[in-house]
C-alpha cells in the first residue's frame, strides 16, 4: 500500500481510526508516517506530500471543538486553501481507558494523557476533583503515555486508548472515565488509502460568508431553497437522505463563517455543484472533495445506534464545540457557536416542512418530527431559547 500519514504515532487515536476504516487486506504493506496535527496539515498546504498518498487528519471533536484553537484556523486552511481534495469524511466513537500506578484515582492525583482529553474526560475529572494544575496533557496519547510510565508516581492516572495500554502492557481500569457522545471527524486527503469500485457518491462544497450578528445572509437561504427545489432532489425516493446538508459551521474571522456541505452527487461524474448568481453575500465558493458516504447519515446512525437516541433530535454541546443531530431527518450540524449550529439546523427543517406542505412525500419518521416542529419549534430544540444538554 506504501504510506499513509497520520497525526500521532501507532496506537494512537488516527492511527487505530485508519485500522479501524481501512482493514488491512493481505499482503498490506502499509508504513504509518507520524506528524504532530499542525505539521501535518502544514505538510498539505506546502504539497511536500505527494497527492499519491493519502494523509489522515482529525478535523474537529464532538465535546471540545479542536484540540487549541490553533486548529480552528488550520480546518479553514485546509478547506479554503485547498490541500488536496477530501476522499473520505467519517466520525469515530472515541473510547479512552485509565491505568492508575499502584494504587487509585484521588482529587491528588497528577493525569496524563493527550490534551484534548481534559474536555473529553470533564466528567471523569469533575468526579475526582482533579483540577487542570494535576492535568499533564501532551500533543498526542504516545507522547504521553511515554511520559506516564517514566515519569508517574502511586496514584497517578493515564488517559488513552485501549490499545495502546495493551501495547505498554499496563492494567486497565473498569472506571467509565469518557464524556458521552464523544466522537472525532476524521478525514482522508489526497486519496483512499485502500481501493473503491465505483463513483464517489457524494459531493463536498465549500462556502465562505459574510455575517451580520449570528444571522446567516439571505443570499444563502434563497439559494438553499433553489437547492432544495432541484427536480432530481424533489423525485428522491429519501429525500431527507438525498438533500444538500449543511455539515459543518466556522465562524473564522469577526464577520466571516465557513460553511462545509455536502451534495449527492451520485448521478453524475460532474459536479453537482452550481456557483451562486449572485455578485456579494457569498464570498467563496468550491468543491473540495468527493466521497463514498454522506457525514450526515454515518453520524445521525451513530446517535441511533451507539448513543440510543431513536430517531429524537439531540442538539449537544460542551466548551467551544456544539452539535444538533436529527437522525429522523438525517441531519447533523458541527461547530463552534451554538447560535450558529442552530441556526443551520433550522434553516433545513423548516425548508423540508416547506416541501412536506407542498405535497412531498416524506419517510413517516421525518413526518412526525417535522409536525412536532410545526407544533413547537422547542422539541427539536429549535427554539430561541433552546439550550444544548451538556456531557
Amino acid at each position: 500500500m506504501g504510506k499513509i500519514h497520520i497525526v500521532g504515532e501507532e496506537h494512537s487515536f488516527t492511527y487505530d481510526a485508519c485500522e479501524s476504516r481501512y482493514p488491512k487486506k493481505k499482503g498490506d504493506t502499509r508504513k504509518f508516517i507520524p506528524y504532530g496535527h499542525k505539521e501535518l496539515v502544514s505538510a498539505l498546504m506546502e504539497k511536500t506530500i505527494s497527492v499519491k498518498e493519502p494523509a489522515l487528519v482529525p478535523l474537529w471533536n464532538s465535546n471540545a471543538g479542536t484540540v487549541e484553537m490553533g486548529r480552528q484556523d488550520r480546518t479553514v486552511n485546509l478547506f479554503l486553501r485547498k490541500a488536496g481534495s477530501i476522499h473520505d469524511i467519517w466520525p469515530q466513537q472515541i473510547v479512552f481507558k485509565l491505568t492508575v500506578k499502584n494504587g487509585s484515582i484521588s482529587s491528588e492525583s497528577k493525569i496524563f494523557s493527550v490534551g484534548v482529553a481534559e474536555k473529553q474526560c470533564s466528567g471523569f475529572f469533575k468526579k475526582h476533583n482533579i483540577d487542570a494544575s494535576q492535568f499533564n496533557g501532551k500533543g498526542a496519547t504516545t507522547k504521553a503515555a511515554a511520559a506516564f510510565i517514566k515519569e508517574a508516581k502511586s496514584g497517578d492516572g493515564l488517559l488513552c486508548s485501549e490499545n495502546l495500554l495493551n501495547a505498554e502492557g499496563l492494567d486497565i481500569s473498569d472506571e467509565e472515565v469518557t464524556n458521552p457522545n464523544n466522537f472525532t471527524i476524521f478525514s482522508t486527503f489526497n486519496k483512499m488509502p485502500i481501493s473503491f469500485t465505483g463513483q464517489p457518491k457524494v459531493s463536498l462544497g465549500c462556502i465562505s460568508m459574510g455575517l451580520e450578528g449570528n444571522e446567516i445572509p439571505y443570499e444563502f437561504i434563497d439559494y438553499y431553497k433553489d437547492m432544495l427545489d432541484m427536480s432530481e432532489i424533489e423525485q428522491a425516493q429519501d429525500l431527507p437522505l438525498s438533500m444538500p446538508k449543511i455539515l459543518f459551521i466556522l465562524r473564522y474571522e469577526e464577520s466571516k463563517a465557513l460553511m462545509l456541505m455536502e451534495m449527492d452527487g451520485g448521478t453524475s461524474a460532474e459536479s453537482p455543484w452550481e456557483a451562486p448568481e449572485i455578485g456579494s453575500g457569498l464570498d467563496f465558493y468550491d468543491e473540495v472533495g468527493r466521497v463514498f458516504e454522506s457525514l450526515s447519515l454515518k453520524v445521525s446512525d451513530l446517535f441511533k445506534n451507539k448513543f440510543n437516541s431513536g430517531d429524537n433530535c439531540v442538539f449537544y454541546g460542551f466548551g467551544s464545540s456544539y452539535m444538533w443531530v436529527c437522525p429522523a431527518l438525517n441531519i447533523s450540524v458541527h461547530g463552534y457557536d451554538k447560535e450558529l449550529v442552530q441556526k443551520c439546523a433550522e434553516i433545513q427543517v423548516r425548508h423540508l416542512k416547506s416541501l412536506l406542505d407542498a405535497g412531498i412525500e416524506l419517510p413517516k419518521p421525518a413526518v412526525a418530527e417535522l409536525k412536532r416542529f410545526a407544533k413547537d419549534p422547542g422539541s427539536l430544540k429549535l427554539a430561541a431559547d433552546s439550550e444544548p444538554d451538556g456531557p
